[in-house]
């Protein structure tokens, strides 16, 4: 079992609070067999067990644009979540 920690995090070089990815943790588990010479492996993995989404990066900015007369601006986010929840097995074959 391994089981990572992340403290809260500001993507954001201005601290922006809208930019702010809270605290997580994140659990692996794997267990796995091999022969007595060591040549194979078989194991079998769990990684993000419990699914837990998380951001790799946050943004916020400001687009805008004017035209005669008509000024605009628009905030804009942007969130790149990660959820890795997989399982499978690996082989490992030495010689």
């Amino acid at each position: 079992m391994a089981y990572r920690i992340q403290s809260k995090v500001n993507y954001s070089l201005s601290q922006d609070p809208r930019t702010v990815q809270g605290g997580y943790g994140i659990a692996d588990f794997s267990i796995g067999i091999n022969d007595k010479n060591g040549h194979y492996k078989v194991t079998a993995f769990v990684d993000n067990a419990f699914d837990k989404n998380y951001a790799t990066t946050i943004g916020n900015g400001t687009a805008g644009f004017s035209a005669p007369g008509v000024t605009a601006f628009v905030r804009a986010g942007a969130w790149h979540v990660i959820r890795s929840g997989t399982f499978g097995a690996r082989v490992d074959v030495s010689f």
